[in-house]
């Protein structure tokens, strides 16, 4: 079989459709978006409002992580089953949010060990990154524009007391997940899921 030497303009319309091919799969995804927004969200205002009423146990409403994981998990497998082949760009946001995913743990070992929230700021910069990246790979703008909101409100978040870093918290969910997943999926689903 012979190869076919390419011209540039063929090589871009590949790049294009593989670009184009894994905004469809990842929109299949933006569940995980959709999901973890919300949870955060929920979990962070809930945390602010409870807090002045019963104090530290109002950090309880963070246990909607475990079931966020276990639902994404049994997404996840359900997902495996029907796209058998990946592009090199899903595979690529695959190990991205595979790491984030390591480090917010990694950062809650943390909190939790020093009984504290001043490692608020450090998952908002996580959700600029990983929000940013995956925006720019894909080329979605609501993604870089809400990674590059999370940028400031990360630097924001040092300058404000620990209990008002909640509402930023869920405010950075509110423009780096949630509005950005609900648009990718309106954009490119076209299963009407």
């Amino acid at each position: 079989m012979e190869e076919k030497n390419l011209t540039p303009i063929e090589s871009i319309e590949i790049i294009e459709l593989m670009i184009n091919k894994a905004k469809e799969n990842v929109s299949n995804d933006s569940f995980y978006f959709i999901l973890w927004g919300w949870l955060v969200f929920i979990a962070s205002l809930a945390n602010f409002i409870l807090e002045p009423i019963i104090n530290d146990s109002a950090s309880l409403v963070w246990l909607l992580m475990p079931l966020g994981g276990l639902i994404s998990f049994i997404y996840g497998m359900k997902q495996n089953k029907k796209h058998q082949v990946k592009t090199y760009i899903e595979s690529y946001l695959g190990y991205l949010w595979l790491a984030m995913g390591f480090a917010m743990i990694i950062i809650m070992f943390v909190m939790v060990k020093y009984h504290n929230q001043q490692s608020m700021p450090f998952f908002i910069l996580l959700y600029a990154i990983g929000t940013f990246t995956s925006g720019g790979i894909l080329q979605f703008k609501p993604l870089i524009i809400g990674g590059s909101i999370c940028f400031i409100l990360c630097i924001l978040a040092f300058f404000v007391g620990d209990y008002y870093q909640l509402l930023l918290i869920a405010l950075s969910v509110l423009v780096s997940y949630i509005i950005p997943g609900h648009l990718l999926k309106a954009k490119y689903c076209t299963n009407g899921s």
